[in-house]
């Protein structure tokens, strides 16, 4: 296959478009129909188009989901403490751009109530990838290495596809559940525009509450499998240079070898975000880059 598509492609610019995007593909995609590679396989196959146009495949990380106690989420914030402890200044500038940016959110969404119960409730989405300089900030401490956003940045710069790819990925399902939530409010309300009054009267009518059901058990299914992908997922770039793809099946496959462990530090994060939020998001200047370096510890225990 690679022969006949250097072939057709015989100028030098497209033969070197074609090679990277082989590579590309043949690190981040894993070809279960064995009828396309009915002898070699995946890994022979890998080996055969590197070789052939000349590429070189860095291969990636093989990591094991350790198992953790259930608790393991209490250690993980008492760690996420002491390195806003250890980087107060920078933690508190992470903390005061996430808080100010979900209170501008809300405040200019306050005349259309959808988008603003929307927006909140998709933190989840956004959040693990705004935290991304503090996860560098972290792995900065763990290797006694004074933290700086200059730093920080670097870092990010340096696994700026995979990250970039990845956070498209969280954008497009967050901009999903806006449009959807919208729509399915809208649809009950019987306007574009409605009225905080419109959504106190889905409490007191059957149609509304089955509305809401909907609207907290789709809501409830997107942020579990968000959470899922991306646990450990953006961590797992920054520190090992992986690919987002194997980053998310890393991410599944720590979520789900620990189930009960993983059930409550999400339950942790949204209940520590619920108290940033209802603190008028002050306390997210706090409670952000604490959870932020948190989540940096819960990936160095669950991938070994």
């Amino acid at each position: 296959m690679a022969k006949v598509v250097i072939q057709y492609f015989s100028q030098p610019a497209l033969y070197s478009s074609v090679a990277n995007v082989i590579q590309k593909i043949t690190r981040g995609v894993y070809f279960t129909n064995k009828k396309l590679f009915p002898k070699n396989g995946l890994e022979n196959t890998m080996s055969t188009l590197s070789s052939e146009l000349k590429i070189d495949i860095p291969a990636d990380v093989n990591p094991i989901a350790a198992k953790v106690e259930v608790t393991a989420s209490l250690r993980w914030i008492q760690k996420g403490v002491q390195d806003f402890l250890s980087a107060p200044f920078l933690s508190v500038l992470y903390g005061a751009l996430f808080a100010g940016l979900c209170a501008g959110l809300f405040f200019a969404t306050l005349n259309a109530p959808w988008f603003t119960l929307a927006f909140l409730t998709g933190l989840v989405f956004i959040g693990p990838f705004v935290a991304a300089g503090l996860y560098a900030a972290s792995r900065d401490i763990e290797r006694g290495i004074t933290p700086s956003i200059v730093g920080s940045l670097r870092l990010v710069i340096k696994r700026k596809t995979d990250l970039a790819l990845f956070s498209l990925l969280l954008t497009l399902v967050f901009a999903a559940w806006i449009r959807f939530s919208a729509l399915l409010l809208a649809v009950t309300t019987s306007t574009l525009n409605p009225t905080v009054n419109a959504y106190v009267s889905l409490l007191s009518s059957s149609d509304g509450l089955i509305t809401l059901a909907f609207f907290v058990g789709i809501g409830l299914l997107l942020t579990t499998v968000v959470f899922i992908f991306s646990a450990v997922a953006i961590p797992y770039i920054l520190d090992k240079n992986v690919n987002f793809i194997s980053a998310m099946t890393t991410s599944y496959q720590t979520v789900t070898a620990n189930s009960a462990a993983m059930f409550i530090w999400a339950a942790t994060i949204v209940l520590l975000t619920a108290i940033g939020v209802a603190t008028a998001f002050a306390g997210l200047a706090i409670i952000f880059p604490v959870l932020g370096y948190a989540t940096w510890y819960s990936y160095r225990a669950l991938i070994k």
